[in-house]
């Protein structure tokens, strides 16, 4: 009799860490799935928008991209750390001063950290509108360049 409860014990034991391993594994799978934090971003487009700029030299396609970023994220949730600084640049590339300085601004309002780099790159666009518009008022009067 005492050969009966010892196998009996064996293979209750068994069970028990049977049923250990199969509760474990419930709650390890089930976990991340239930708990997860909501993205704290709307990435959109971001990464491709990088990808076509730096690597295909694509700027028609990034700025597509981005503008398509910008516009899911100020739907959605917040726009992403140097989102609107990267367009901004999109922008000041493509001769648009104004539209670049105010995506700097908004980049400098959403992220303070980034205020002195955004500063910093308003005060060099506007010394360049500065400098051009120097220019273009002294070879207008003329007509031949010269003041």
């Amino acid at each position: 009799m005492n050969g009966v409860k010892g196998r009996w014990r064996a293979w209750l034991a068994n069970q028990y860490t049977l049923w250990q391993y199969v509760c474990l594994g419930l709650v390890i799978g089930a976990g991340p799935t239930g708990c997860a934090p909501p993205a704290l971003y709307q990435w959109g487009e971001y990464e491709d928008s990088l990808y076509r700029r730096y690597v295909k030299e694509d700027i028609a396609g990034a700025e597509a991209y981005l503008r398509e970023t910008l516009v899911a994220a100020e739907l959605k949730s917040r726009v992403p750390p140097g989102v609107y600084a990267e367009y901004g640049f999109l922008l000041y590339r493509r001769g648009d001063y104004a539209g670049a300085i105010e995506k700097f601004e908004q980049e400098k309002r959403a992220f303070p950290e980034s205020a002195a780099l955004m500063s910093k790159l308003i005060e060099r666009i506007q010394q360049q509108r500065e400098t051009r518009g120097q220019t273009e008022q002294k070879e207008v009067p003329g007509g031949t360049g010269q003041p």
